[in-house]
């Protein structure tokens, strides 16, 4: 998403769990805090879901943003 004031924001779907949402800004994003705050990722985990991949994921698309 691209936003008026020149933000940019990530929408990732995680099929069978839901969405999460992060901004890019070359900044440190704090991913994981910010995935544990979502109320599906707890079962994801649960359910065998690699929270390491999908850190990686976020920062993958973090630096094709950015550069």
């Amino acid at each position: 998403m691209l936003w008026s004031n020149g933000g940019v924001s990530v929408l990732i779907h995680v099929v069978g769990y839901g969405d999460f949402c992060f901004p890019v800004t070359g900044k440190n994003e704090h991913y994981e805090e910010r995935l544990k705050s979502y109320f599906w990722f707890k079962k994801f985990v649960e359910n065998g879901g690699d929270e390491v991949e999908l850190l990686r994921i976020c920062d993958w698309i973090e630096k094709a943003c950015i550069s």
